[in-house]
């Protein structure tokens, strides 16, 4: 039995293990990759303040340092369902069973997919979700990046480095992204806009070798010659075996309290997992704090005494 059990050990479980361990409870942290979340996708993070330019794998190898430091213990498994006993949760993973009196659910969010003809023929042969993973295989090609946000901003920076073009395709003629960020991305001479173009196919016998694109304006196709093409239109939740203990949005996302608190009592989220207007480390770490701070107060008004103390 612990005080607390984190699901997700991105920045939002890590910081609240911190918080939650630095408070003197007993907190065990449960990710199936070991840890860093999103973070160890990430090739560059230079808008969390007070740390500079950073690489996301060095953020989440210091975020991990400290919160093992703190005393919170990273269980490399996968929790499949989450069951309420009374005052107490189960956390099953595959035939093991873990007990703790409050969970705080920082499962973060995957990527979103297109939805398109060859997305998922193609996996792994030209179609990725991750720059950072696989821009290595594609120094000297042409690639595309779908998307609009800060995500795709991300994934474009970093494959300009490695790829001879990279083309950009959104839907719109606006972009999401932070405009410092779109400034840079437009003075590359390999960078590529298309705007106002959807995917309509991702095209390809044994690897990718062309885009659909459909002018939203128009409905005109075109081909798109690349060899690779990197999908960065977002994430979605993953709460669909834990959506019996609480309210989720139409999206999927869980409903929370500003205090990150759930429906039922002694259970938490935080991060990208929770409905929320920014999805960013900042937010997930200060999330992460609210939650682990929530779980404390919520132990104490149960008067129980810490487990991490005994």
């Amino acid at each position: 039995m612990k005080d607390v059990a984190i699901i997700g050990a991105g920045p939002a479980g890590l910081s609240a293990a911190l918080y939650a361990a630095r408070a003197g409870l007993s907190v065990q942290v449960f990710d199936a990759m070991g840890g860093g979340g999103q973070l160890t996708e990430i090739a560059e993070v230079e808008n969390y303040i007070g740390v500079g330019r950073v690489t996301g794998q060095g953020l989440a190898a210091s975020c991990l340092a400290e919160a093992r430091t703190a005393g919170a213990e990273i269980v490399t498994k996968n929790v499949k369902r989450v069951e309420k006993n009374g005052l107490f949760f189960s956390l099953l993973c595959d035939k093991e069973r873990y007990e703790a009196r409050t969970v705080i659910l920082a499962n973060g969010a995957r990527p979103r997919r297109l939805g398109v003809n060859g997305e998922q023929a193609l996996l792994g042969r030209g179609v990725s979700y991750c720059a950072l993973c696989d821009g290595r295989f594609f120094g000297g090609k042409s690639v595309a990046v779908v998307g609009g946000g800060n995500g795709a901003f991300a994934e474009a920076l970093y494959l300009s480095r490695i790829a001879a073009t990279v083309h950009i395709v959104h839907r719109s003629k606006q972009f999401r992204g932070e405009r410092s960020v779109l400034a840079r991305l437009e003075a590359m001479p390999n960078v590529v806009f298309h705007t106002n173009r959807t995917v309509g196919a991702i095209r390809g016998d044994e690897r990718v070798e062309t885009l659909i694109l459909k002018d939203t304006d128009t409905g005109k196709t075109e081909a798109l010659r690349v060899e690779g093409v990197f999908i960065a239109i977002g994430r979605e939740p993953q709460n669909a075996p834990f959506a019996t203990l609480f309210p989720l949005d139409e999206q999927g996302y869980v409903i929370t309290d500003e205090r990150c608190a759930c429906a039922t009592d002694g259970l938490f989220a935080a991060g990208d997992t929770r409905v929320k207007v920014l999805r960013q480390i900042s937010t997930a770490v200060a999330d992460g704090a609210n939650a682990a701070e929530s779980a404390r107060r919520y132990l104490e008004r149960r008067a129980f005494v810490p487990l991490g103390k005994k």
